[in-house]
C-alpha cells in the first residue's frame, strides 16, 4: 500500500513522484508542508482525518 502511495508507474513509463524519489535517494521530503500542516490542522479543528495522518506518519517513519 505504501509503494503505491508514495511512488506509481503509468503505463509504458518509469513515472515516479518526487516523494518516491526523495525517499530511494534518501533526501528530505516534502511531508511536513504537505501532510504535517494538514494533520496539525485538523486536530486543532478537532476533526478527525485518519487516512491523511496515516499517510504522514507513514512516510515520517520510511524517510528516517
Amino acid at each position: 500500500v505504501l509503494d503505491k502511495a508514495i511512488g506509481y508507474r503509468t503505463k509504458g513509463t518509469e513515472a515516479k513522484s518526487s516523494l518516491a524519489v526523495d525517499l530511494e535517494n534518501k533526501r528530505p521530503t516534502e511531508v511536513e508542508a504537505l501532510h504535517g500542516v494538514l494533520v496539525r490542522m485538523a486536530r486543532e479543528m478537532d476533526i478527525d482525518v485518519p487516512v491523511t495522518e496515516s499517510m504522514y506518519n507513514a512516510i515520517r517513519f520510511a524517510s528516517r
